[in-house]
């Protein structure tokens, strides 16, 4: 089998075609066949990854413990580019997002960068006031996170300009789910909440 049985596997896969897509604390980036568990590739990103990958466009992105952000190729499981802060305390735990042309990841260092997929100019970063462990979620034109003071936070993908921005109060880890109008997230004090506009 091509699964690793010998470090913890935090980030949940993402499937794609025949491949499942996952990082481990094993620093790899593991690429193993759905059909009979054969490892086919796996990449070292050089620090442990907690995160689980977005995937689009034949590709694979995923940050790690270590201030770095990668772009690996499926197909020949090639690192296509990566990025870093140049921060030495910077930690992606945050999963990335990945739509509209563009890849949305928040930071330990309070953090999120909106990066260009097609242009790969050098990505906006946008002060949260917080640390970022929460996966962004994005839907149409907004991107939405959460903090660990408390904000669930909606920035536009054009410029990451700030939309909404709600208080909740209590560090807000978990990643949003958007649908029917509403906004649903769960935070670290035990409440699951449902925003959206009065009817």
């Amino acid at each position: 089998m091509g699964i690793p049985d010998d470090n913890f596997v935090n980030g949940a896969p993402a499937v794609v075609g025949n491949l499942a897509v996952f990082g481990g604390c094993d620093a790899f980036l593991h690429l193993v066949s759905v059909l009979d568990g054969r490892a086919v590739s796996q990449v070292d990103t050089g620090a442990y990854i907690a995160a689980s990958p977005a995937v689009a466009g034949g590709r694979a992105y995923i940050g790690n413990y270590a201030d770095r952000l990668v772009c690996v190729e499926l197909a020949t499981g090639r690192i296509a580019w990566e990025y870093r802060t140049g921060k030495e305390d910077t930690a992606f735990f945050s999963s990335p997002a990945a739509g509209s042309g563009s890849l949305v990841v928040g930071s330990r260092d309070g953090r999120v960068r909106l990066i260009r997929l097609q242009h790969r100019s050098p990505p906006l970063e946008l002060g949260a006031g917080a640390v970022v462990d929460s996966s962004p979620v994005i839907a149409g034109d907004a991107v939405v996170f959460g903090s660990s003071d408390g904000r669930l936070t909606a920035l536009t993908l054009r410029d990451g300009k700030e939309l909404w921005s709600y208080e909740i109060g209590e560090p807000v880890e978990s990643s949003a789910a958007v649908a029917g109008g509403l906004v649903v997230v769960g935070c670290n004090d035990g409440r699951l909440y449902a925003l959206g506009q009065r009817r």
